[in-house]
């Protein structure tokens, strides 16, 4: 299985979408930079930097950043809830035509809150988009092996597009722990591992507990509605 594999667009500015698995990503750049015992905020990032990070060859053309979340409700934690909606709204002002976010409500129980729901519906909107022929280059941000089916679908359907999944380079003493970007048998994606140098240039330390950093008024307000009704259901 190919590390990295040069690719060859046919178009001269081939469509790319970017996939985020956002919890599986933060988890993944705590664990591959030794970030474990640092406050919960290290980690975290924005979405559409990290698209623009991942769309760099000539020839491609960054036209959607779409980010799957869970987010606590507003019962069980009010305040981890309203820090994540502004969180939200930032990354939806970053550029509102192009960045998209799905939540869904974290559901709890004896283990503590848990995402449901997630990584499924990731898998559906990357098979969907391939098979609408939305884009020429799919890149899936997660280490979540359960999304392999949905990788595996679409290299065997659309042999013409270009796949490409990401992960983080572990600095030092970290590799066992940090998930690989993911692969299939044959090597039909580009694998990409983005460095600790490299992270900082997409890294997110805006504190979002404060209430001024809302930015929601720079959001259409039908489509913010729209937004927080998937996690009010």
């Amino acid at each position: 299985m190919t590390e990295t594999r040069e690719t060859q667009v046919d178009s001269p500015e081939a469509r790319t979408v970017v996939f985020i698995d956002y919890q599986n990503m933060y988890r993944s750049a705590r664990d591959a930079f030794g970030w474990r015992s640092e406050p919960g905020a290290i980690g975290n990032l924005r979405p559409y930097s990290l698209g623009r990070h991942m769309v760099r060859e000539p020839g491609r053309a960054l036209k959607q950043v779409r980010c799957y979340t869970g987010i606590h409700t507003a019962r069980g934690h009010p305040k981890l809830y309203a820090m994540m909606q502004r969180r939200m709204s930032a990354w939806l002002a970053q550029d509102p035509a192009r960045v998209h976010v799905f939540p869904r409500s974290l559901r709890y129980g004896r283990q503590g809150p848990q995402e449901k729901g997630v990584d499924v519906e990731l898998a559906i909107d990357f098979v969907s988009l391939a098979l609408d022929d939305a884009f020429d280059v799919g890149v899936l941000a997660s280490g979540d092996t359960d999304l392999v089916p949905a990788l595996q679908f679409v290299a065997d359907r659309f042999p013409e597009k270009t796949l490409l999944t990401m992960g983080f380079a572990p600095i030092p003493g970290c590799e066992g722990s940090t998930p690989q970007p993911l692969d299939l048998p044959r090597g039909d994606v580009e694998r990409r591992f983005i460095t600790k140098e490299q992270f900082e240039r997409v890294a997110d330390r805006r504190n979002f507990f404060e209430s001024s950093s809302d930015q929601s008024s720079q959001i259409d307000s039908s489509r913010w509605t729209r937004i927080q009704d998937r996690y009010r259901r």
